[in-house]
């Protein structure tokens, strides 16, 4: 410094002098307790130092290297006076600065913050392994023997003594390090990127990269939001020559991490709070009031806020006594016309709930939603980069345009809505990740509308694999309504004039989070001898009016035990929302209506009036399969007929069908079908055989 300043004597006043509104020495009682709770680190508020001593602070902002070598210096003779025994079992002590009045966007950290401390908010997007860095060597001659040569490595820069210092020796290129003597600390590297939200239009996220040393390891990792304090440096990309550019990267050394809200669990909730969610909780309409606070900007849309409640609230996770897990969260889709609001949904969801990722299907790529394969340009390891559904861990991850992308892609997350893991098998990585999410899905139909005209499965663009995983599917119709069109442009228009609601949501967004995560935190519900009784009344209805046996074949498939499984779901997500320990009957009948909704609208056989779950979880009614059988079997008996090798006319199949009874167009329809599934072939025109 070019001037005078008694650093250190100005930071052990601080220590010693401030006091927290409640006349507490703060810092002095957070020295004390670092044993008890076995903390290596003085966490200081930037905030508190700038109220007590601004000029300390400038100092500790514009040259912070030298300012916190200082305040590890006092640090360790305050540890010293109260607590000489545990400084002597410490490596190193920490001075954490933090909540920085000034927060910068990572895109605007330039060379004019080189050495400064400076603070920015990002995604975690990667984090390395934890591995030893080395901070004090003791080497040992191999000429002398002299094994007590001790060198100090700041910031682990690794520049190894190349002259034995024993007087009687002085020997050059005998030393070598001895590990088992030598210290080390923890050392993690952490890349971050910048949020979306902050991402400007047309620009590419930009990223960084962060290296934490011994207490600031593992306390992030992919998915979290992170607030960094740290000092940003420079080094050398590459090992310069005269006459190159001489460029070099920038990296950040931390200094502190403070998680933003990450997950439910990190919500903090006050005495106040509670007593606001429990009284609230006690309302007679508190599932509609919940309902009616999720995205009120979007008119109507009840059954699907209602069911978007229960994907938030979640049901209880269990494991049985051999091991097998049940899953707890639920997953929803939303097929629906253009311009009924269903990215809009997905977008509030996005706000609302901590560790959500919102993104597209033209934009994912199986790599991109699973995990990546990259290497480490620092230590040279392969590692695993997350992707979408690893990030949204314990969360939830919104897919709009679903439909839109590749079958390959979408296949990556088979895995992950049905077991919550996803399994790598990439460059000799062989792991299984975490991804316990739920997945709320907006797709539009093959045509762009909705046609009731067709079956399901015209209308739906998705295979029925990726359909079956879904608890609850929502067809969002635009039809036309005198009542509803002008309700519906009334909220719009007062929405545009005003840029407002006429009615504020009954919980605020705010609060609705803490509700929400006091719920998944505190209540674990249990089905009611009520409630069991209601769903297994309905699974036995449902499944006796499948047992009707027609010529030796099921007529119909209406639920099975899958569905069975998401209405337990939804029961318990309902009994959270009344913070009730107990699932009762009128929460198995709320979910019992959900699940009707899908099932009367995807499921219905247009033909026998009954509901037939086949009919998009495997893409064809019961009747259509077995039509489809009855038509093989004829084209088997036609081909086995013929002569040998030789083709079946079309035109005979159809006549032959229509005597037995079938449907001429059924009959066109189901030829087609197999020929494109390459069960039949055309070898001439008019005429199909087996291939």
């Amino acid at each position: 410094m070019g001037y005078s300043f008694d650093l250190k004597g100005r930071f052990e006043s601080f220590i010693e002098e401030f006091t927290d509104k409640e006349g507490q020495l703060r810092y002095q009682e957070r020295i004390r307790d670092m044993e008890p709770m076995g903390s290596r680190s003085l966490h200081i508020s930037f905030n508190d130092m700038l109220v007590q001593d601004p000029k300390l602070a400038k100092e500790f902002l514009s040259n912070p290297e030298e300012s916190i070598a200082a305040g590890e210096e006092v640090l360790r003779s305050k540890i010293a006076e109260t607590n000489p025994e545990y400084l002597e079992r410490l490596k190193q002590v920490h001075v954490r600065i933090s909540e920085l009045a000034e927060k910068l966007a990572l895109r605007s950290l330039k060379t004019e913050h080189l050495g400064i401390l400076t603070c920015f908010e990002g995604v975690v997007i990667g984090v390395t392994d934890v591995i030893p860095l080395l901070i004090r060597g003791h080497f040992k001659c191999a000429s002398c023997g002299d094994d007590n040569q001790i060198v100090d490595f700041p910031e682990g820069i690794y520049t190894p003594p190349y002259q034995c210092r024993n007087e009687q020796c002085q020997r050059k290129g005998s030393l070598h390090l001895q590990i088992e003597k030598s210290v080390f600390i923890d050392w993690q590297k952490i890349t971050l990127q910048e949020k979306p939200e902050e991402l400007p239009p047309g620009q590419l996220p930009q990223s960084t990269t962060i290296h934490v040393l011994d207490d600031l390891v593992d306390q992030a990792r992919p998915g979290d939001r992170v607030e960094i304090v740290g000092i940003l440096k420079a080094r050398a990309t590459r090992f310069l020559k005269r006459g190159q550019l001489a460029t070099y990267g920038k990296f950040f050394h931390g200094i502190a991490i403070l998680k933003e809200t990450a997950e439910y669990v990190d919500i903090e909730i006050s005495e106040e709070d509670e007593i606001k969610i429990i009284d609230l909780s006690k309302s007679p309409y508190i599932i509609e009031k919940i309902r009616d606070s999720l995205a009120p900007s979007i008119y109507g849309h009840d059954l699907v806020k209602e069911a978007i409640a229960s994907l938030l609230f979640g049901g209880s996770p269990k494991e049985t006594p051999d091991g097998m897990k049940l899953r707890g969260e639920s997953n929803l889709l939303l097929i629906g016309d253009p311009g009924v609001g269903k990215s809009q949904i997905l977008k509030f969801v996005t706000k609302l709930a901590p560790r959500a990722l919102y993104t597209t299907g033209k934009g994912s790529t199986a790599a991109g939603l699973t995990a990546a394969v990259i290497r480490d340009q620092d230590t040279g390891e392969i590692t695993l980069e997350a992707g979408a559904l690893v990030l949204a861990d314990q969360g939830i991850a919104m897919i709009d345009e679903f439909d839109k992308m590749r079958t390959e892609d979408r296949t990556a997350i088979h895995e992950a809505m049905e077991q919550h893991t996803i399994s790598i098998a990439k460059a000799g990585i062989v792991a299984t990740l975490n991804a316990r999410t739920s997945i709320l899905a907006a797709a539009n139909p093959r045509r762009g509308r909705w046609n009731p005209f067709k079956s399901t499965a015209d209308n739906l663009n998705l295979p029925p694999t990726i359909l079956s995983r879904f608890d609850l599917i929502f067809v969002l119709e635009d039809k036309p309504d005198v009542k509803e069109d002008h309700d519906l442009a009334s909220h719009i228009l007062q929405l545009h004039k005003s840029q407002t609601l006429s009615t504020s949501p009954p919980i605020e967004q705010d609060f609705l989070r803490k509700y929400i995560a006091y719920a998944r935190r505190e209540i674990r519900p249990r089905l009611s001898d009520e409630a069991e009784e209601r769903l297994l009344e309905y699974y036995k209805e449902l499944r006796a009016a499948s047992a009707s046996v027609e010529e030796g074949q099921i007529d119909s498939i209406a639920i099975t035990p899958r569905q069975l499984e998401s209405l337990v779901r939804l029961s318990e997500a309902r009994a959270k929302m009344r913070l009730s320990s107990e699932v009762s009957y009128d929460d198995a009948s709320g979910a019992v209506n959900l699940m009707n909704a899908t099932l009367e609208k995807l499921a219905k056989d247009t033909e026998t009036g009954k509901l037939d779950i086949d009919k998009y979880s495997s893409g064809m009614s019961a009747k259509s399969r077995r039509r489809l059988d009855q038509i093989d079997a004829l084209i088997d008996l036609m081909l086995e007929e013929a002569e040998e090798g030789e083709p079946v006319a079309i035109k005979d199949i159809i006549d032959r069908a229509v005597e037995e009874g079938l449907n001429k167009n059924q009959i066109v329809k189901a030829i087609d079908e197999m020929t494109r599934r390459g069960i039949l072939f055309e070898p001439q025109q008019g005429h199909v055989k087996r291939p």
